[in-house]
């Protein structure tokens, strides 16, 4: 008597799924972290780490919370999908040149100017559009499409890396920041375009409402603090000991996160 498998409920795919995903994005940081570290050098590795710790951080408060009411809302009722989407990307347009000013007062001297902007525009104008557009797919119900998005970004910025490795040794940091801005934005178009073509938010107006705004604040705190907790200690380091130290420290770090990832 042949015997029938039991089928998988829609809960084991969409984990099963989400878990491939987030496989892929581990195994990219995973190589990422041994190109870059040996590419970059500790030096420029703590430097970016310190930096791009920073405007991780800061990168937590774009929009405003806009994306975590979008997916509070959207979540319990669709139809409240296109507004709050909408409103989202106004959000993050709005807070993105402030936050950014943000980080170059807070990083100045760390890096040239043409440095610290290409690192300003990859995390703080480019990547939240990924990180929203995961909080959009997962409010209506495409979690597979959510958990791709992070593993995506991770791949173009491994490809990044590895395009830096193949450049004349004369090639500096500021070069594999344009890189990796390029990767970012790369991200952002195609995350925007997920949410186009999947999710087709229809015509609706962005209204930006006082409780709108206070609500998402306190979510965007509690978001950027949680962020704040594995990005920040890179910046201190980096302040605190120098370059070399901070380069050490984090692929050391990264590395004991990319093992402790699965758990």
């Amino acid at each position: 008597v042949p015997v029938r498998l039991p089928r998988l409920g829609g809960l084991a795919r969409t984990s099963l799924l989400v878990m491939l995903w987030q496989g892929i994005r581990m195994l990219c940081l995973a190589a990422w972290i041994i190109v870059g570290a040996r590419v970059l050098g500790a030096d420029n590795y703590g430097l970016f780490s310190g930096t791009v710790g920073t405007a991780s951080a800061l990168a937590g408060l774009v929009g405003l919370g806009g994306g975590m009411l979008m997916y509070q809302y959207a979540a319990a009722d669709r139809s409240r999908f296109a507004r709050y989407w909408k409103q989202c990307l106004l959000l993050c347009v709005i807070s993105a040149g402030p936050l950014s000013l943000v980080f170059y007062l807070l990083s100045a001297g760390l890096l040239s100017w043409p440095a610290l902007c290409l690192i300003a525009l990859s995390e703080i104008v480019a990547f939240p559009f990924v990180t929203n557009a995961a909080f959009a797919l997962s409010a209506n119900d495409r979690m597979g499409w959510s958990a791709a998005l992070p593993a995506l970004n991770a791949l173009l910025r491994l490809a990044a890396i590895c395009i830096f490795s193949a450049l004349p040794a004369s090639a500096d940091l500021t070069a594999y920041l344009a890189l990796h801005l390029a990767a970012s934005a790369c991200s952002a178009l195609l995350a925007l375009l997920a949410v186009r073509c999947l999710l087709k938010p229809g015509p609706a107006k962005a209204r930006i409402s006082r409780s709108d705004l206070m609500h998402g604040s306190g979510h965007a705190v509690a978001w950027s603090s949680s962020v704040g907790v594995t990005t920040l200690d890179k910046s201190f380091v980096l302040h605190a000991g120098g370059s070399a130290i901070a380069g050490q420290y984090s692929a050391a770090y990264r590395i004991a996160a990319v093992f402790a990832m699965p758990l």
